[in-house]
């Protein structure tokens, strides 16, 4: 669980000493990119303290808020006398900054559509009548115990999670870390847990890339046919095929962009669908 990661931003190196979860490379390679990531685990597996050692990475302010009952909540209101209160999501958003939405999957529905339009427009309309464009370092964890799809029998209070905001990240699941556990415990552990290789053995070619494409195309096309619950948009080809040419492992693209959480037989079962489509033409 102690190895070394060295961060780097222009000609600035920072080295993270210390010990990390097996995820903390790839989820600092994503924010590092420039995408948003929905961090989904189960509770206990690290996940508020992966995202405060993300921002002192990334030497960002790091702003935290838990479930959002009300719109307000995050967005912000006028008092009785006329002044702004702002909130934490405002703060992160105009002046930059990790900000974590912690229990996003138990949050207000309606928070989360202005939550989408302030990360798809690039600009957030505040209740004190300000048009706040968004901070160039500006970036976001979402936390939760579930995939977005609804309660389950571990988390019967979650709530499905409107596809369009699931959309704006990449996905990343968070399992506990049992090395990472027993170096903080400071006991002898002999798992296999190692951090996750991010980078592909050998740089990708275009004839790799084109495949990955059109299997993207073939996985939306096939979710179609099925009638799954899930969304495989041009955003998972777009966000994939950039990630291809920087040398990262398909797998872990897929992952992030395509499959987001799905469990292993709904995924087998779209892969079919997909490569059967592909054979008749």
């Amino acid at each position: 669980a102690s190895y070394r990661i060295e961060v780097v931003r222009g000609e600035s190196v920072k080295e993270m000493k210390g010990l990390n979860h097996r995820t903390f490379p790839w989820i600092l390679t994503l924010l590092g990119a420039g995408h948003n990531v929905y961090l989904c685990g189960p509770s206990g597996s690290g996940k508020t303290t992966l995202a405060m050692r993300a921002a002192e990475a990334l030497e960002l302010p790091f702003f935290y808020t838990g479930a959002i009952l009300q719109k307000y909540e995050l967005l912000g209101y006028n008092d009785a006398q006329g002044n702004y209160v702002s909130t934490t999501f405002y703060e992160a958003y105009k002046n930059g900054g990790l900000y974590l939405w912690d229990e996003i999957d138990a949050s207000n529905p309606g928070a989360l559509v202005a939550f989408n339009a302030a990360l798809e427009n690039g600009i957030l309309s505040a209740p004190n009548g300000e048009v706040v464009p968004m901070h160039k370092d500006f970036c976001c964890i979402a936390a939760a115990n579930t995939i977005g799809k609804g309660a389950t029998l571990k988390h019967a209070g979650r709530q499905p999670i409107d596809g369009a905001v699931t959309e704006r990240y990449a996905f990343v699941y968070m399992s506990y870390d049992w090395a990472l556990t027993a170096a903080i415990a400071g006991v002898e552990y002999e798992g296999e847990e190692k951090p996750l290789v991010i980078e592909a053995k050998r740089a990708y070619s275009q004839a790799d890339i084109d495949g990955y494409f059109r299997d993207v195309i073939a996985y939306a096309q096939a979710v179609e046919v099925l009638g799954i619950n899930h969304i495989v948009s041009p955003r998972a080809a777009l966000k994939g095929v950039a990630m291809l040419r920087n040398k990262i492992r398909r797998t872990l693209i897929e992952e992030a962009f395509v499959w987001k959480g799905l469990d292993l037989a709904t995924i087998n079962k779209i892969k079919a669908q997909a490569k059967e489509a592909q054979g008749e033409n």
